[in-house]
């Protein structure tokens, strides 16, 4: 994957986001907006055990790691998206895990995993996050209107900086978009999953 460099434009657009850069050019963000509590395996997947083959989030080395992990009910099965950020490039993957939720037989699951590619340059797909308000989004339980939809899919948003962690959760944000139409926060989950879904491509 060719490395992409910071031009001035990117540079303005992720200052006005609370990003700098180092004298050493490693970037660098303002995390005190980051709230909220660890995030381990244990607790960044909602229903399912999924054997990922990814480390704990709180154990990754990378400077930046954002994960979007989708389970689906009632059939099973989850997939997981890492946009990383190693203090120079930025890498992102796809894994997904077929549990063979209905065959007893099939003792281990399936996992795959593929590099995935930017449809734009990295540096504008993390801008847009957190324009979207990856940083200060809430969890759907903190919107207090109950839960009215029993299956379908169910989203984790999980993410470090340096040291800080922070992990959301939600479910089928379209149905509740059109039940609660005042509430803003249903279309930011949308928009984020837009950005996942459309700004990066698999081979």
């Amino acid at each position: 994957m060719v490395l992409r460099t910071y031009s001035a434009a990117g540079f303005l657009s992720f200052f006005f986001f609370c990003l700098s850069l180092q004298t050493s050019g490693q970037l660098k963000l303002d995390t005190a907006k980051i709230k909220g509590r660890a995030i381990t395996d244990t607790i960044d997947r909602i229903f399912y055990s999924t054997n990922d083959g990814l480390l704990p989030l709180a154990k990754s080395k990378q400077y930046i790691e954002i994960r979007l992990g989708r389970a689906f009910t009632p059939m099973g099965g989850t997939d997981v998206t890492v946009l990383s950020f190693d203090g120079k490039q930025w890498n992102a993957t796809l894994t997904t895990v077929d549990p063979h939720f209905f065959d007893i037989l099939k003792k281990e699951r399936t996992t795959k995993q593929y590099q995935i590619f930017p449809l734009k340059p990295y540096e504008e797909i993390f801008s847009d996050l957190v324009n979207t308000g990856l940083f200060s989004i809430p969890s759907q339980s903190e919107l207090k209107v109950g839960r009215y939809v029993d299956d379908g899919t169910l989203y984790t948003i999980a993410y470090k900086v340096g040291s800080k962690f922070r992990g959301i959760w939600f479910d089928n944000p379209d149905e509740y978009r059109e039940m609660f139409p005042k509430i803003k926060t249903f279309k930011q989950y949308l928009d984020l999953l837009a950005i996942f879904s459309k700004q990066f491509y698999r081979n």
